[in-house]
């Protein structure tokens, strides 16, 4: 039995897509790379919009393969999709007690959905310079401003590595005390989030 088998960084799709025929798996790609989730982005979208939508995006390397008891029969490649849509800016909040300013809402997803989000917006506004916070920092401005903070029932990644566990990246929730760590593709069970700062 024919199958497809796709490899896309950053892609996910669903456990029953496995069980669907090449030409209904393929008809699935296609969909993806027909641009519905790059139109699906308008201007004026939330951080977080984005964030789904580039969770979706095609990246610069895709392989397809149509394959027959694991030996491929077809490979074909594609380009990225663009990345030309205006983004809207986060609401920020500016305490003169931090050395950043803080976004007051969050990005659901995992920490490389929050970078590419920071780098997507400082890419189309020359001169700011959005990040995710690293743990202190995270901490101080939750200590600081957690009544003005949304987002309080995700886990908060923070760009600290975490000592222990190679590769791995330290996360913190406002109501526990405690600290876990998690790949950075990893999407914490759907509780994960970036809150991202600017430095001033």
């Amino acid at each position: 039995m024919a199958g497809l088998r796709v490899n896309i960084e950053g892609w996910r799709f669903r456990a029953s897509d496995g069980k669907l025929g090449a030409d209904a798996q393929l008809r699935i790609v296609r969909q993806r790379l027909s641009g519905l989730a790059a139109s699906s982005l308008r201007a004026g979208d939330s951080p977080a919009a984005l964030a789904e939508i580039i969770s979706r995006r095609q990246p610069v390397a895709l392989e397809i393969s149509i394959v027959d008891n694991a030996s491929a029969v077809a490979k074909v490649g594609a380009a990225a999709v663009s990345q030309d849509s205006q983004i809207e800016l986060p609401k920020m909040i500016n305490d003169p007690r931090l050395p950043f300013k803080v976004a007051r809402g969050v990005i659901p997803g995992s920490l490389l959905n929050g970078r590419r989000v920071a780098a997507e917006i400082n890419k189309q506004n020359p001169g700011s310079k959005f990040r995710v916070p690293t743990e202190p920092e995270l901490l101080e401005l939750n200590r600081l401003l957690g009544n003005q903070l949304e987002g309080s029932n995700y886990w908060i990644w923070t760009e600290t590595k975490h000592e222990s566990y190679s590769g791995q990246f330290v996360l913190r929730h406002r109501g526990y005390g405690r600290r876990f760590d998690a790949s950075p593709d990893d999407h914490y069970n759907d509780l994960g989030a970036v809150r991202l700062v600017e430095d001033k």
